[in-house]
């Protein structure tokens, strides 16, 4: 059924109009209810453009913009604040306490994780003899490598400063917080109520999925595959509590024996773990079909 639509000319009074910020905030609960309802507007595709960029719409920054460095996809992440942290479920999750405000500095971070195309690009490189079938398969060129510990992803981005000129590094979990959640703190990347259509999650494709397969939905930056799919690496020590003075770039504990990781991934099967700010942990040497990585660059 098509709507018939009628131009209407009429003056309004310019201080009654809504701020810049409550369009965006309309536009985005829109969207959301359309993606849960289900309905197939096609006018929602405008909106959800506007919902990506948000949090530097609203926060009067420039837009990220992409630029590819050594066959990446970096985003620019502008400088900002949030409230980094939660007391959704403070009992099952009180690792995400204290909520403190944090900054973080301008830095640059991968549109997608670390593909097998990519990474088997890497060990060719430094001759690695035998590449295991799962990287080396052409179908899964897109997906997201896994089976790769912490110290393998840090050796990757060290090769890939090499060959770059560029200083890549993993994320920090407050860099990767800030880039799921913008400045206003959303529950999911793509905002505050669930989409579980849009994410690979609870099996839903029984492994992972392509980087760019959910590619409608991102980040208030731009940023995708932020949650499902694969846990993430951050460079963090794991604590059980943040460091409530840390606030300025925050790298969390000096030492430790785990390291943070973020995401969740098409292994786990509840909502509350693919919120933003949700937090993970393994040791440095484990590796399994649901972890990987992706790099950031200052």
């Amino acid at each position: 059924m098509r709507l018939k639509q009628k131009l209407i000319s009429f003056e309004v009074d310019k201080n009654l109009l809504p701020s810049k910020e409550d369009i965006v905030q309309l536009l985005r609960k829109g969207v959301e209810l359309f993606r849960l309802a289900g309905v197939p507007v096609a006018g929602a595709i405008i909106p959800l453009r506007i919902e990506q960029g948000r949090a530097a719409e609203v926060s009067g920054a420039v837009l990220p913009t992409a630029e590819t460095l050594f066959g990446m996809e970096m985003l620019n992440i502008p400088a900002g604040k949030f409230e980094m942290g939660s007391t959704e479920y403070q009992e099952k999750f009180p690792n995400e306490q204290p909520v403190r405000e944090v900054s973080t500095t301008a830095f640059k971070m991968a549109k997608y994780p670390v593909t097998n195309e990519q990474y088997k690009a890497y060990l060719e490189d430094i001759g690695e003899e035998e590449i295991p079938e799962r990287i080396s398969d052409p179908d899964k060129s897109k997906h997201p490598v896994v089976h790769i510990n912490w110290d393998e992803s840090v050796a990757y981005c060290r090769w890939l400063s090499k060959k770059s000129g560029r200083e890549f590094r993993l994320p920090t979990e407050a860099e990767r917080e800030y880039v799921a959640r913008g400045t206003d703190g959303i529950r999911y990347p793509w905002g505050d109520l669930w989409v579980g259509i849009k994410v690979n999650f609870r099996n839903r494709e029984d492994e992972t999925s392509a980087v760019d397969e959910y590619e409608d939905i991102g980040s208030p930056f731009g940023v995708k595959d932020l949650s499902g799919n694969v846990w993430e690496w951050c460079g963090d020590w794991y604590a059980e509590r943040y460091i409530s003075r840390d606030t300025k770039d925050p790298k969390g504990p000096i030492s430790g024996t785990k390291k943070v990781i973020r995401g969740g991934s098409w292994f786990d099967d509840s909502y509350a773990i693919l919120r933003a700010t949700c937090r993970g942990f393994e040791t440095p040497s484990f590796s399994t079909s649901f972890i990987g990585f992706r790099v950031v660059s200052d």
